[in-house]
């Protein structure tokens, strides 16, 4: 029996995938379409990595530019300027927001994202759901140690969580943890989830 169910934000909750997409085009057109391309391409490809990760690698390996850890700091606070107020006005995921009131106090909720931890923890203030979640986590920690906190500290049973992500990395930390896994589908991650053996839904209106 489900007990518990662990969130991803972008693409599950908040149809918000895209904005982030146009955000990070933006920040490396000055650089050509090839490496706009290829900047999407491994966004797409990689959801449930932190920003922080994703400028190393496109600085040093797409530009052959090396960043500090002060430049890839600058870089993301340039990248929350643009998308915070998008995100936050964001619509939802078809079903997301009533399931998530309807059923908060049935079932604990939470919320593992790659978005920086207090600026995921502000987009959920600012949409009036922190109430509804028991815990929320942000980046820098990856998805799978969050997985294995909110199972440690509230002494959880793995196969009473049910886990809801859209991304590889989301699948990862609920197979590692041995967690029910199901995958939200939308055109930019049908590929990716095309051989993997999970129950994949297009919103959360059945969700109950």
């Amino acid at each position: 029996m489900i007990k518990n169910i662990i969130f991803d934000f972008d693409g599950v909750i908040s149809e918000s995938v895209n904005i982030k997409t146009i955000a990070f085009a933006e920040m490396y057109k000055d650089y050509g379409d090839e490496v706009v391309k290829q900047v999407i391409a491994h966004h797409l490809s990689h959801g449930g990595v932190s920003r922080y990760e994703k400028f190393k690698i496109y600085h040093e390996q797409f530009l052959g530019i090396e960043v500090s850890e002060k430049g890839i700091l600058e870089l993301a606070k340039f990248f929350s300027d643009l998308i915070l107020n998008k995100v936050i006005k964001a619509p939802y995921v078809k079903g997301a927001y009533e399931f998530i009131t309807k059923y908060y106090d049935k079932y604990e909720m939470f919320i593992a994202s790659a978005t920086p931890d207090d600026e995921i923890k502000k987009i959920v203030k600012k949409k009036n759901l922190s109430k509804y979640f028991k815990e929320i986590f942000g980046s820098p920690q990856k998805k799978n140690s969050i997985v294995k906190e909110i199972i440690s500290t509230n002494k959880f049973i793995s196969k009473d969580i049910l886990y809801i992500g859209d991304a590889i990395e989301d699948y990862n930390a609920a197979i590692n943890n041995n967690n029910n896994f199901f995958a939200r589908i939308y055109p930019e991650n049908k590929e990716i989830f095309n051989n993997i053996d999970c129950r994949k839904i297009h919103d959360l209106r059945n969700l109950n």
